[in-house]
């Protein structure tokens, strides 16, 4: 018995499904579309350090449905340093929503001594269906010891930048 065989036995009980019928059956499909999208970039580049934490983006989206999902991307670029106090600097990135973390990514880097930056990019990506239509994204970063400067659009072409996509259901 052949694959093609097989295939139509499934979808129409021995006969091939026209693409009449199989247009006809896909019309009412919408999922997966993005409906909208929102792109906002640090403006200046910031600095955080040893124990502090910084809300570098934050923003806003009105979904069109309760059930459509959200795909959120950050892009963070930064240099990390010891602040002169540690060779071994330690921070984080995270995505969060509603109270909620949706992704977190942790940013260190052996430097061997206080006093050298060393430059490093990440990726925080997030794919989820809010409780609300309304929701707000922040990015936030947070050093344990040492500093992040983390660009803005004021010093580098690639700042660190924040894209939320509403998905339809």
């Amino acid at each position: 018995m052949s694959k093609a065989y097989e295939l139509a036995t499934v979808l129409g009980g021995g006969t091939l499904v026209t693409d009449t019928e199989l247009s006809t059956a896909l019309a009412g499909v919408g999922g997966g579309k993005v409906l909208q999208v929102i792109n906002t970039s640090l403006a200046n580049t910031t600095y955080i350090n040893t124990g502090n934490t910084a809300d570098l983006l934050t923003q806003g989206i009105t979904l069109s449905s309760a059930d459509n999902f959200l795909y959120v991307v950050a892009s963070v670029n930064y240099d990390i340093n010891g602040d002169g106090s540690t060779a071994n600097p330690d921070g984080a990135f995270e995505l969060t929503a509603g109270g909620s973390t949706l992704a977190q990514v942790q940013a260190y880097r052996d430097a061997h001594t206080a006093s050298v930056s060393l430059t490093g990019g990440t990726t925080l990506q997030a794919y989820y269906s809010p409780a609300t239509v309304n929701e707000t994204i922040k990015l936030v970063g947070a050093m344990t010891s040492g500093g992040f400067y983390v660009k803005g659009s004021n010093n580098i072409t690639n700042a660190t930048s924040l894209t939320i996509m509403e998905i339809a259901a």
